[in-house]
């Protein structure tokens, strides 16, 4: 027997989703906003290195926490409708064609 999972754990895996791709988008706009690179007058390294912590601190976490979000989310979806199986039907349908018209038919049991 199979059981939908709890409610909890969709809204999880949305809000882990959601979150994580927001951390990437973060990640980004804070590289953008760095801007080209700058000139240290030879030094190998200049500055704190702060907005390098920055975008591998959001980028990190956007890349684990999207796919597993989604993952989780996609797994414990289930639709409210329920379907339920029918019996034996069949139908019949005109197709035109370029020149005349032809016939189509389906029958599922």
């Amino acid at each position: 027997m199979i059981s939908p999972a709890a409610r909890s754990t969709r809204t999880l895996g949305l809000v882990l989703g959601i979150a994580g791709a927001t951390m990437l988008v973060g990640s980004l706009a804070a590289l953008a906003a760095s801007g080209p690179g700058t000139s240290c007058d030879g030094a190998t390294r200049c500055g704190s290195g702060a907005l390098e912590v920055l975008v591998i601190g959001l980028a990190l976490p956007g890349i684990v926490l999207t796919p597993t979000g989604w993952i989780l989310f996609a797994a414990t979806y289930r639709p409210g409708a329920n379907l339920k199986p029918t019996g034996p039907t069949a139908s019949v349908g005109v197709l035109p064609l370029a020149g005349g018209g032809g016939l189509s038919g389906t029958l599922v049991f």
